[in-house]
């Protein structure tokens, strides 16, 4: 089976999808699902890096402290911050756990790198994990 055809249709999932246009946006909650896949255009198509690499998303589903679901995107230079995060509370080469607190803020816009391409957006993420007193539920990112 090939990376296209295991790329589910990212509208299948319920859930509102998290959106950060002015600096100072955020999402935050507790993580119910992590999934890890290829990032797609607007026609499901899978993005690739030059070298023909798919690109990464890690999608977070959330339930927020209101019960609402929301899922986070996770892309591009993000996806390093979030790892960062993870890798701060539990060491190295951990993966992210179902029932931490995770929250992501846009913190600044930089200046395109190139004529005619939107600014770069700059999150901070933090990530808290659940109580210990449950069971290790890790799940790959």
């Amino acid at each position: 089976m090939s990376i296209d055809e295991q790329v589910p249709n990212p509208f299948a999932f319920g859930g509102d999808t998290a959106k950060f246009v002015e600096v100072g946006d955020s999402v935050s909650g507790t993580i119910v699902k992590l999934e890890h896949r290829a990032q797609t255009d607007g026609k499901g198509n899978v993005q690739r890096f030059n070298d023909g690499t798919p690109k990464p998303v890690v999608v977070v589903h959330l339930e927020t402290p209101s019960g609402q679901r929301v899922r986070d995107f996770v892309s591009g230079r993000a996806v390093s911050v979030f790892r960062e995060a993870v890798h701060r509370v539990h060491g190295p080469g951990t993966s992210p756990e179902i029932g931490a607190y995770y929250c992501r803020k846009l913190v600044r816009l930089e200046p395109p790198s190139q004529r005619g391409w939107s600014p770069a957006k700059i999150y901070e993420i933090e990530y808290v994990p659940r109580s210990q007193s449950g069971g290790d539920e890790r799940e790959l990112v």
